[in-house]
């Protein structure tokens, strides 16, 4: 998960540094497979069988440390989605709304 979190961001500052608002298709599939990470690993901690012997807090914290990891590529997704709109790609939420 943090390798797709950190290529996510490197994809990021690339469209920054390119003001190219055609990387937002591919961060937005990124942060689908992120997110799809994100559920398998609540999925495998919460399952009792995958580590019957495992602290209880211990679990917990790894759960949070994945919900932290998964909102790094959402924060990644929402900066491509600024340089999108200021580079001219996708129309602003206000303008999508009308």
């Amino acid at each position: 998960m943090s390798d797709l979190a950190c290529g996510m961001f490197a994809e990021t500052a690339e469209a920054c540094s390119q003001a190219d608002g055609s990387r937002l298709a591919v961060l937005r599939g990124m942060d689908r497979e992120l997110d799809d990470a994100q559920a398998a690993l609540l999925a495998a901690l919460f399952d009792g069988r995958a580590a019957p012997r495992v602290d209880p807090q211990v679990v917990i914290q790894l759960a949070v440390v994945g919900r932290f990891v998964e909102r790094l590529g959402d924060h990644a997704v929402n900066a491509a989605e600024r340089v999108a709109y200021a580079a001219g790609a996708v129309a602003g939420r206000d303008e999508a709304a009308r």
